[in-house]
């Protein structure tokens, strides 16, 4: 199936991002350009997409404050990156992680996985998606083998076992090497996030 336009500039806005976000030499740029190189070679025969779109209301009622964030922020590459997920967004397939945490958390936040095994282009070599939290939600402590990429559309706070508590805010990117502990939070207002995933050699 091929790529919609929709999906296609949304890629492309998040590859640029990702791979502007880290210059030579800083943890992360490295597997920046592997990311991009893998989201700009459309498959030969991607399947997708995996789901029909979803919603879950008490979460998703905040996608469009904090894109409104993200368009009102100010760096033109945030905004590029807000229209771009708008223009994905009704296709969407959100749910819930099944990790453990408070019921603030399970009611409070959403995944939503837009290239990769679920997404709306399938695909195991890299993993796109976004994760969005109502406001006053943690999303806790968790680990995993694949290195990732997060781009931060609206503020938030992230933690990591090796900086603690730290605010990149809108428009700024995360690192989480292979295996680190890392979590995040929301404050007065929603926490949207486009992360990436690279399960690949």
């Amino acid at each position: 199936m091929p790529r919609s336009d929709a999906l296609a500039d949304f890629i492309t806005q998040v590859g640029i991002g990702i791979t502007d976000a880290f210059a030579p030499g800083q943890p992360g740029h490295a597997v920046a350009h592997r990311m991009r190189h893998a989201l700009d070679t459309v498959p030969a025969q991607p399947g997708g997409p995996a789901n029909p779109p979803c919603t879950l209301p008490l979460a998703c009622r905040h996608l469009d404050t904090a894109l409104g964030l993200a368009r009102a922020a100010g760096p033109a590459p945030l905004r590029a990156w807000a229209e771009a997920f708008a223009t994905v967004a009704p296709s969407l397939h959100w749910v819930r992680s099944q990790r453990r945490g408070t019921e603030a958390f399970h009611q409070g936040h959403a995944n939503t996985e837009i290239v990769g095994p679920a997404g709306l282009e399938q695909r195991s070599d890299v993993v796109l998606g976004a994760s969005l939290l109502a406001p006053g939600v943690v999303y806790p402590d968790h680990d995993h083998p694949p290195e990732e990429i997060y781009l931060v559309l609206s503020a938030g706070d992230w933690f990591n076992r090796q900086r603690g508590w730290y605010t990149p805010g809108a428009g700024g990117a995360v690192h989480h090497p292979p295996g680190i502990v890392h979590a995040m939070r929301s404050g007065t207002t929603p926490l949207l996030a486009i992360w990436c995933l690279w399960p690949g050699p």
